[in-house]
């Protein structure tokens, strides 16, 4: 597990690991492509949304990328946890626990006291993961044109 720095190799990464779970959340909402684009502003600015007061994680198997999750500021001591994304070669092996834990650890250290999320209804595996970890239901943090369950817990 390693956390990406501003350097335009992870930018890369990054970037690529984010349209990798835009592309999923198209396919899983029945959503095109483009809609899903212009509501994921680091695909423009990478190291704005996550390398300033955020961070972003990277699982890795053998040197090789298999998952990430992302952690954004947001307000009152609010972040958000966004983008968990595990490669399909890469699932059932533990690497999204591992990210979520990773990614509420990160987000004490930088000194936030709340984590917030919104997730596809149909990512029933990953519901069913943040409520493991203690998350539970909340108000909407974003709107979307699409249907999202929006969960949040105390750090």
């Amino acid at each position: 597990m390693r956390c990406l720095r501003d350097t335009p190799a992870d930018i890369a990464l990054g970037t690529e690991l984010v349209r990798e779970y835009v592309v999923a959340t198209a396919e899983e909402t029945g959503q095109d492509v483009a809609v899903i684009l212009t509501l994921v502003p680091e695909l423009h600015d990478f190291a704005g949304r996550y390398l300033n007061g955020g961070a972003f994680l990277v699982a890795e198997t053998d040197g090789i990328p298999a998952g990430c999750v992302g952690v954004t500021p947001g307000p009152d001591g609010t972040c958000e946890m966004n983008r968990l994304w595990i490669r399909p070669a890469a699932r059932r092996a533990g690497g999204g626990r591992a990210l979520c834990v990773a990614s509420m650890d990160a987000a004490r250290e930088l000194g936030f006291g709340r984590m917030a999320l919104g997730v596809v209804p149909g990512r029933t595996n990953a519901i069913a993961l943040y409520r493991s970890l203690g998350f539970v239901e909340t108000a909407p943090t974003h709107e979307y044109p699409f249907e999202m369950v929006f969960l949040a817990r105390d750090l």
